[in-house]
């Protein structure tokens, strides 16, 4: 994932703007030693510096400081004697020295800052409480500002907005399908259209997909003459299995009773099939009469119109039923009205049941069923679930890897960093879900569809503004939808970087946090160090888990093994037994800080 151009400008600040203050701010800093000149060693949170000062004061005391305008020497005036009593009055005296009004928001605010030891400046401190005000969860507000200071963001609403976002308790998955269900209600335009399709990608449920479109893409399979025998006819059986197909038919007397009934004119609305019904009754007339240049020229025709090459077969031997079958594959896969295609293979109204009935047998709802399919079945129902209905299976490593970078692209995460490298430019880029939210918010759809826009935009944001380094330290967020679960996965990734600027494998922390209907809430913390892996479950159900993945620990132990990790132990434990570091907090407010000896 690369690091996008919101991240690439906050990274290339100043990298030591969190010790180089600004002139006017308020910070509480302790005396560590005293030097000549009214110089001395100043510890202001976690950092350390020389800085010259107005009077006299001891070591080992606690004082508020304001920090004077200087040219490369920081200069720090005493504001009061050494910080005690209430944190309320301190706040107090705050607001009063920097000629603020004593609000409930700016009094929260300062208490907030000054417990959290973060710098005060007005112009930040007046910002931050009319956030305050206007916000809904003021607990929350004050983490998002303590984070933008931390990680030195714009203190501006946008990012703001972005990062409080990521504190809703609706998932992005929840967000994504109310937008879907509210585009169907809106007049189509290209965007919105571009839209549909690609929040069907991300959010739609796979039993949704396949009761939508499984039949049809299981016609299409049984009727391309460019599949595998073996395919074929697996999918000829899973029509049969659906019950759209009658157990006693074969292809030979379905592709009979579809040319009969394209030879009524009974192809509705699709252009193929129109098309194809009166050059095949042309072709048909043409081979009874003997005039065989004119079927040749026919012939050409609907293998054009089907999209397939017209091979060196006899004109004689190609039957008018298979070419009646290649036609119905060109219509299926062009056309949208499906349902008027398919009834040309039934005279009875079989179309619904069937589809959620083969919907069930490929999602393998129905295992009674599904066990002893045959092998050519079950081939045919992988093929149509990778190549019609990209499924992926994320329980396996080498397809999860592809999904999460094609899920990076279709939310649009990498958009302003494609658009600040043109050389790299690719027009997939500007066809994900930020751009064309984007793009959707310039339209007029209705107040419901921009607030949802808004709040989608806010999330994928927040995505951004989380993934970035600070000092060798990286950090990546994500958060990616999971339609059959109705939920999100949040993957947290945290570690130290090569000195080429790669993730260095050997050091590095990752945490997992899912919402599940049965498991609740879960919470996986895998920590590495020096290739030794510890991993550790947080769940409500904890003892059951255990003994439900005791025999997958040794599996797991080997699979680490063959990419040179050692598994140290897998723990699972309460979700009350949990620390506070082992969580996936909404935002991040830890900061990366120089040490001198680790041990």
């Amino acid at each position: 994932m690369h690091t996008t151009p919101i991240t690439s400008n906050i990274n290339q600040m100043d990298k030591s703007l969190s010790r180089d203050f600004k002139s006017g701010q308020l910070v509480i800093g302790k005396i560590i030693k005293l030097f000549p000149n009214q110089k001395a060693e100043v510890q202001i949170g976690s950092q350390k510096m020389i800085a010259a000062l107005d009077v006299p004061l001891r070591a080992g005391e606690q004082y508020w400081l304001q920090v004077q305008p200087g040219d490369e020497q920081i200069k720090l005036k005493v504001l009061n004697p050494t910080v005690n009593g209430g944190t309320k009055v301190t706040a107090e005296q705050i607001l009063s020295h920097l000629s603020m009004p004593i609000t409930h928001e700016a009094v929260s605010l300062a208490k907030y800052l000054i417990k959290n030891e973060l710098p005060i400046l007005k112009n930040t401190l007046q910002v931050a409480a009319e956030w305050l005000k206007t916000s809904g969860d003021q607990n929350q507000a004050l983490q998002v500002v303590k984070a933008m200071m931390v990680n030195n963001l714009p203190f501006v609403d946008e990012v703001f907005k972005a990062l409080q976002s990521q504190g809703s308790s609706e998932s992005l998955y929840g967000l994504l399908t109310r937008l879907r269900q509210e585009l169907k209600l809106t007049p189509p335009t290209n965007v919105t259209n571009q839209l549909t399709t690609l929040l069907n990608e991300i959010g739609e449920p796979l039993q949704e997909k396949l009761s939508a479109d499984g039949l049809q893409k299981a016609a299409a399979l049984w009727s391309n003459p460019e599949a595998s025998a073996e395919l074929r006819a697996g999918a000829f059986s899973l029509l049969q299995l659906s019950g759209f197909l009658s157990e006693e038919e074969n292809t030979n007397t379905v592709l009979e009773k579809l040319q009969v009934n394209m030879s009524k004119g009974e192809a509705g609305e699709s252009p193929i099939l129109k098309d194809g019904q009166k050059l095949l009754t042309a072709y048909i007339q043409s081979l009874q009469s003997g005039h065989r240049p004119n079927a040749e020229k026919l012939l050409q025709a609907i293998h054009t119109l089907s999209g397939i090459s017209q091979g060196t077969e006899p004109v004689l031997l190609q039957r008018p039923a298979v070419l009646a079958g290649n036609l119905l594959h060109a219509a299926l896969s062009a056309s949208q009205q499906s349902e008027t295609i398919l009834n040309l293979l039934t005279t009875n109204n079989m179309v619904d049941d069937a589809k959620a009935k083969l919907a069930a047998l490929l999602n393998n709802k129905e295992p009674q069923v599904t066990r002893n399919l045959p092998e050519n079945v079950n081939r045919a129902v992988q093929h149509i679930l990778e190549n019609d209905f990209k499924y992926v299976d994320l329980s396996k490593g080498a397809a999860a890897a592809p999904f999460l970078k094609e899920i990076i692209r279709l939310l649009g995460l990498n958009m302003e960093h494609a658009l600040s490298s043109q050389e790299n430019l690719a027009e997939t880029e500007l066809t994900g879900l930020k751009p064309l939210l984007m793009q959707l918010k310039n339209e007029s759809h209705g107040a419901v569809i921009n607030e949802l826009a808004d709040q989608v935009l806010n999330r994928v944001t927040a995505q951004q503004l989380m993934s970035h380094d600070t000092g060798p330290i990286q950090q990546l967020f994500m958060q990616i939808p999971l339609p059959d679960h109705q939920s999100d996965l949040t993957v947290e990734w945290s570690g130290r970087r090569t000195k080429d600027g790669h993730i260095d494998p050997n050091y590095c922390r990752i945490l997992f946090y899912l919402d599940l209907a049965q498991l609740k809430e879960t919470v996986v913390d895998m920590q590495i160090q020096n290739r030794i892996v510890k991993v550790s479950v947080f769940n409500q159900y904890a003892t059951i888990l255990e003994q439900a993945a005791h025999p997958f620990v040794t599996l797991l132990r080997d699979k680490l093994e063959q990419q040179e990790y050692k598994l140290s132990g897998v723990v699972f434990e309460e979700e009350n037994q949990r620390e506070s570091a082992a969580v996936i907090p909404a935002i991040r407010t830890e900061v990366y800080s120089r040490m001198d000896i680790k041990i």
